[in-house]
């Protein structure tokens, strides 16, 4: 005769063992599942259906994870075993913003698994779906956003809505925006269009939102504007050294009111940044002066140059001969390069990415350097040489060697 505490721990193992078991029979059927084997797949499911769908809300469990290889056999065994080829992955509330109500066939296009999508779409898989009164086609934005040309095709071909729009992208947008341009060409050849076509453009929301990420990065800006003579028009700004980043930065607004053509990408915007030692002049005390305004005058000469030649260049290297820059006292440094960092972009209102680029002063044989070998072998070198990222008019030329 047992206590009851003995009764529960003898009851605990016999839950435990249950735990066990079921796991190792999703460990089996999971099994299968990549094996392609479909008889025992099969067989598995027959003998535990509850192994078939989630235990905590009624969802498939295994129609997607067939979608993911595209396993074909697995996908039909699952329809013999009573699964809806649209069902969904989750069974959420169709209020809920995040409420998806694809089936597994978006999984198959983000994949690229042509022949699973064109298996799908024959046995009624559905693409277009209407979500809290907006209608969207993920597979076809999803396969856009990865570059899957012959998936686009197909959904196309079988009803995708081509125009339709989500939460601020469509697959037009989404296939420029991740230069996929055979699919871009594709999708406006059957006459769909990019978000920033459809929209009007927003210039004073792209610049507000574009001081605005900056300023919450770098810090507040001071009075001191300076117009450049251009069309558009062209300011520069300074952000004093503060708590947020402890250098100077002196910064365009309105370059990018202005679409500098990046080889195929039309839309193609962007803001320049030049930082600067904490201990340089502020340009407000310092415009009369020659041995401190050059980074004034550099970024106007740049300004002036992008919007002559109407392209952003590749590499982004500026000479005295192209751009006629000021040479600076005391330094043979007489070229700039202009560097994005990751991440380093603003969405504007109208759809246009506007890129921050910050410009760095560099010698004559760093910008052969990068013209031969690309903007990374010189980035590489700065980061070997600990170069610190602001004007320094003194840092040694990292293209000679030691």
């Amino acid at each position: 005769m047992s206590d009851g505490y003995d009764d529960d721990y003898n009851n605990d193992d016999d839950d435990d063992d249950d735990d066990d078991d079921e796991v190792a029979v999703w460990d089996m059927i999971d099994d299968a599942l990549e094996s392609g084997d479909v008889s025992e797949f099969s067989r598995l499911l027959r003998e535990h259906p509850e192994e078939l769908r989630d235990e905590r809300d009624g969802s498939d469990q295994w129609m997607w994870e067939a979608a993911r290889i595209g396993s074909i056999p697995i996908m039909n065994a699952l329809l013999e075993l009573g699964v809806d080829i649209n069902e969904a992955k989750d069974h959420g509330d169709p209020n809920d913003a995040f409420y998806q109500p694809e089936g597994a066939i978006l999984q198959a296009a983000s994949e690229n698994h042509v022949k699973m999508v064109r298996w799908m779409l024959d046995h009624g898989a559905k693409i277009n779906f209407v979500v809290n009164g907006m209608p969207r086609c993920q597979p076809l934005t999803y396969a856009a956003t990865e570059g899957h040309l012959d998936v686009v095709k197909l959904l196309v071909e079988h009803g995708a809505d081509i125009h339709s729009t989500w939460r601020g992208i469509n697959p037009a947008t989404q296939a420029e925006d991740f230069g996929h341009r055979e699919v871009l060409e594709y999708l406006r050849s059957v006459g769909a269009k990019t978000l920033r076509e459809t929209t009007p453009v927003d210039y004073p929301g792209g610049r507000k939102r574009y001081l605005k990420e900056l300023t919450k990065l770098a810090g507040p800006l001071n009075d001191w504007v300076l117009e450049i003579a251009s069309d558009p028009a062209v300011t520069l700004r300074v952000i004093p050294a503060n708590e947020k980043c402890d250098r100077h930065s002196l910064i365009t607004v309105g370059l990018s009111d202005h679409r500098l053509a990046q080889g195929w990408k039309l839309h193609a915007c962007t803001e320049l940044r030049c930082i600067l030692p904490p201990d340089w002049p502020l340009p407000e005390d310092s415009l009369e002066y020659p041995e401190w305004n050059w980074p004034v005058e550099g970024l106007k000469a740049i300004v002036s140059q992008l919007l002559k030649t109407d392209t952003w260049p590749d590499p982004a290297v500026f000479t005295n001969d192209e751009a006629h820059l000021p040479v600076a006292p005391d330094t043979t440094m007489n070229a700039w390069i202009a560097l994005k960092s990751l991440g380093e972009s603003v969405q504007s209102p109208d759809y246009r990415w506007i890129d921050m680029h910050s410009v760095f002063r560099i010698y004559p044989e760093e910008a052969e350097l990068v013209r031969e070998h690309g903007h990374e072998e010189l980035v590489n070198r700065f980061e070997t040489r600990d170069i610190p990222l602001y004007l320094d008019v003194n840092r040694p030329n990292v293209a000679l060697s030691d």
